[in-house]
């Protein structure tokens, strides 16, 4: 007699243990697959760029298929819902935003500038040394890291979270431990807080997005956009 097993319900509660276990069996299989596929590039190419992008997106991708997997057998919402359409507008006006913030951010420091408070150059979290670069660099980080921490933070753990406390407190802890998780120059000083609460205003702001329209698909937007400015930025300065 074959018994069969019925799946958890959509929507069904998120469990910090499930959360636990399919980051870290995505992350050991992650790094494995970008280790067995990043180490023979670099010994046929002998590029650091090259095999350390192959792995890092070997990695982000192993996080996307996970969550695919353990969706359906968690009961969570799967990709498709995560990131359902919410049309143009909202994606138009999340690209904005980030390009008003990074704007908002360098108009503040070159009052400061003006103002004879001067910073430390903020060290470049991407250094591309030419146009070639460029496409690997956005699939990368403008396609799939901005997808996978999206779907982590603003998705996975944001659900988590608001099981436990106000959705906007959840939403505030988690842009702290997002901008954390990033580079920031603490030993700099002044600049290395100065590039935390970029990344702070960045992950409050997605988490804003994420929470009014109930998807991904803005956050992402945001995201994306963000790390394109910086991908290209770092490009004109490195050339």
């Amino acid at each position: 007699m074959i018994h069969w097993i019925k799946p958890p319900p959509f929507g069904a509660p998120i469990r910090f243990r499930d959360i636990a276990l399919f980051l870290l069996g995505s992350g050991f299989v992650g790094c494995f697959i970008g280790l067995l596929i990043g180490l023979p590039v670099y010994a046929f190419t002998h590029s650091k760029f090259l095999a350390g992008s192959v792995a890092t997106i070997l990695l982000y991708a192993t996080f996307i298929v996970g969550y695919h997997w353990t969706s359906e057998k968690r009961g969570w919402p799967g990709l498709r819902a995560r990131f359902a359409p919410v049309g143009r507008k909202p994606l138009l006006s999340s690209a904005l935003t980030a390009i008003a913030i990074i704007a908002f951010i360098y108009m503040v420091r070159w009052i400061f500038f003006w103002a004879g408070i001067k910073f430390a150059q903020v060290p470049s979290t991407v250094s591309l040394d030419s146009w070639t670069q460029l496409p690997l660099a956005l699939l990368e980080l403008v396609l799939v890291a901005p997808l996978t921490e999206e779907l982590l933070f603003r998705g996975l753990l944001l659900d988590w979270l608001k099981q436990k406390m106000n959705v906007w407190t959840a939403a505030v802890i988690l842009s702290v431990i997002f901008s954390l998780l990033h580079a920031n120059p603490f030993s700099l000083g002044a600049v290395g807080w100065w590039a935390f609460s970029a990344r702070l205003l960045q992950g409050l702001t997605a988490s804003a997005f994420a929470i009014k329209y109930r998807s991904l698909r803005p956050a992402f937007v945001l995201h994306a956009t963000w790390n394109a400015i910086g991908c290209i930025a770092s490009v004109l300065y490195g050339a």
